[in-house]
């Protein structure tokens, strides 16, 4: 699970470089191309499959330190925390624009409202925390 963790930070921070890159400053390689559009959708992919991992992932209770390990009581307790954080930053905005407004034109009046929905994606170096907390809680680890 570590591992996993560590990946979903590596692909964290390259949203949190290319996102506000691209939003700026509009560079023709990040705009352009085959592989950057696989690469976002990648990442989008990784993301969503982070939060069905999520929905399995034993954790601990803070109030009584006991682990959870009942899949009901995972799920429920997911929902209550994390949940809206992760599903608001892996939702793929971008491309669901795509889908209503297939004219450049028509993106390009409502340009504003687009680079405030791409801003959700910055969400994702939240991530980060839960790394850190699950290494506090870890017996081998301490920070």
């Amino acid at each position: 699970m570590i591992k996993w963790d560590l990946f979903v930070i590596i692909l964290a921070v390259y949203s949190c470089i290319t996102i506000p890159l691209n939003l700026s400053f509009k560079p023709t390689f990040l705009s352009e191309g085959d592989s950057v559009i696989s690469m976002s959708t990648f990442v989008d992919i990784c993301f969503g499959i982070d939060i069905l991992i999520m929905f399995r992932t034993t954790s601990i209770n803070l109030n009584t330190g006991v682990e959870i390990t009942n899949g009901r009581e995972i799920a429920i307790a997911y929902l209550k925390s994390r949940f809206l954080i992760d599903f608001v930053s892996a939702v793929p905005i971008d491309k669901f624009i795509m889908l209503f407004y297939p004219s450049t034109q028509q993106i390009e009046e409502n340009v504003k409202h687009f680079v405030a929905l791409s801003c959700l994606k910055m969400i994702r170096i939240l991530r980060i925390n839960r790394l850190l907390i699950y290494l506090n809680s870890s017996s081998d680890f301490k920070l």
